[in-house]
């Protein structure tokens, strides 16, 4: 068979030997219309899907990969070695027309379309992907079906997989580098409804602090995020991410966010700054769109750092790593502070180091 024949080649060439599951998604993967690869942390579904762009890409089929977010698309790309953008970008939105100029006239160019973060699809999207789609096309959905559902209407995932209709494969060997990892046993106990067990905090890579108090989280928070984590190299603004259940409450983005400004980017004398709402944005912090702005092609969960602030007239400037962005000041209250987000709004992105008050 050339495709296994193909598989037992890139295995060898790449280092990197392949379960029989993961085996059978990349035969399954390019041989079917529709796919699903689904699976937890540390079962190999980045492992899987280089090896189904790489084995598509050798059969000349064109492929499109995309995500729905710009960090989801970014982090993609940089994986995949191969470009990605957010399936808006991929659809081609129009501000103008306010809508996809990708449609079932319009197809795609490209023979494969591979979404990564497919649990962030809600049912609209998932529409406007699907009517992209050229006559023969194909499309791979790959994400984790035990992360949270989308924030849109629909649970495009989920639901896919369980009506049984459409072929998917779910990992679920731990691989050795990753069995390692106490982030991800914990993540598989909690999946399975154990209770995780966190090792010594000395040599570990999860660890859990008990305390009781609120407001003793909050100065434990700061002290882990201005001292404790920065003298282990990490940036306390780019490296570290609050998450958080709720926007409300001592413990809330709300609180921390204010905390942490004040903490990590304090207002300067005569230093620029915009009020929007309750809020007041400095060169320097770190902002989350909370809505979709296809004028400004920005959307909800996008994270970037304000350059200026409250230059012409109350405008602010966001870099949003792969573009730089221009608010008015009346768009400018779709933004929040990020150094805390909820869990929510962190779907689809990784960062170096996460904190989470539960």
């Amino acid at each position: 068979d050339r495709i296994e024949r193909w598989l037992k080649s890139y295995s060898e060439a790449s280092g990197q030997p392949f379960s029989p599951e993961q085996l059978d998604a990349v035969k399954t993967a390019v041989e079917s219309r529709v796919f699903i690869l689904t699976g937890g942390p540390g079962v190999g579904k980045t492992t899987t899907a280089n090896a189904i762009i790489r084995l598509l890409i050798k059969m000349n089929r064109s492929v499109a990969l995309a995500a729905p977010t710009g960090r989801a698309a970014q982090r993609l790309s940089e994986v995949a070695a191969v470009g990605a953008k957010t399936i808006h970008r991929l659809l081609e939105w129009s501000a103008s027309e306010h809508t996809f100029l990708r449609d079932d006239v319009n197809p795609l160019d490209s023979q494969v379309v591979i979404v990564d973060e497919a649990s962030m699809l809600d049912v609209h999207l998932a529409a406007a992907l699907m009517r992209s789609l050229k006559p023969n096309g194909q499309i791979i959905f790959i994400g984790d079906v035990d992360q949270l559902p989308s924030v849109g209407p629909g649970n495009v995932l989920r639901d896919l997989i369980e009506s049984q209709v459409v072929p998917f494969t779910k990992l679920s060997q731990i691989f050795r580098q990753a069995a390692g990892s106490a982030i991800v046993q914990a993540a598989h106990m909690i999946n399975r409804g154990e209770s995780p067990v966190f090792p010594e905090p000395n040599n570990s890579d999860c660890q859990f602090l008990t305390i009781d108090d609120p407001a003793d989280i909050k100065e434990a928070i700061k002290t882990l995020v201005h001292s404790t984590l920065q003298k282990s190299g990490y940036d306390p603004i780019k490296d570290i991410q609050v998450l958080t259940p709720m926007n409300r409450g001592p413990l809330g983005t709300t609180v921390l966010n204010e905390d942490l400004q004040n903490l990590l980017n304090p207002a300067a004398v005569m230093g620029e700054n915009l009020e929007a709402g309750n809020q007041v944005f400095r060169p320097g912090d770190k902002v989350i769109q909370t809505v979709n702005n296809y004028d400004l092609n920005v959307f909800n969960g996008d994270i970037g750092l304000v350059e200026h602030a409250g230059f012409d007239g109350g405008q602010l400037l966001v870099n949003f790593m792969d573009r730089k962005v221009t608010y008015m000041k009346e768009d400018a209250y779709d933004l929040k502070l990020a150094y805390s987000i909820t869990i929510h709004k962190s779907q689809g992105s990784e960062f170096p180091v996460v904190i989470i008050p539960v």
